[in-house]
């Protein structure tokens, strides 16, 4: 819910609902990219091994569970300001996951050793 200009909340609405929608739906189409490409990219081109990459994927996923209760702690305990809770940290944290996911599929680094792939 949000402020009208008049002060007024209004319910969460089809408005509310669709922007949510469009966000998860980038959201997980990330996740599912990084899913079935990502792997064969890292096993094929990267020469890394399919155990390493199932590992590497595991504890993505193990340390995502945590950090997304604890960003979850953040945001709800923060005060809310112009923006809101959320919009100082989508601001703040574009670039760098921009950059971490250019990195994520960078080609060069397929000649660089197996430890710095891994």
């Amino acid at each position: 819910m949000s402020n009208n200009a008049n002060g007024a909340v209004r319910p969460f609405g089809i408005r509310d609902k669709i922007g949510y929608l469009c966000g998860d739906l980038a959201n997980d189409f990330t996740f599912i990219f990084a899913s079935s490409y990502l792997s064969k990219f890292y096993t094929d081109v990267f020469g890394v091994s399919p155990y390493v990459v199932g590992i590497l994927f595991l504890t993505a996923r193990f340390v995502d569970a945590f950090t997304d209760v604890g960003m979850g702690r953040i945001v709800d305990t923060m005060p809310a300001g112009k923006g809101g809770r959320l919009r100082p940290w989508l601001k703040r944290m574009a670039l760098p996951i921009f950059i971490i996911n250019l990195l994520m599929y960078l080609y060069p680094a397929a000649n660089l050793s197996y430890g710095v792939k891994v």
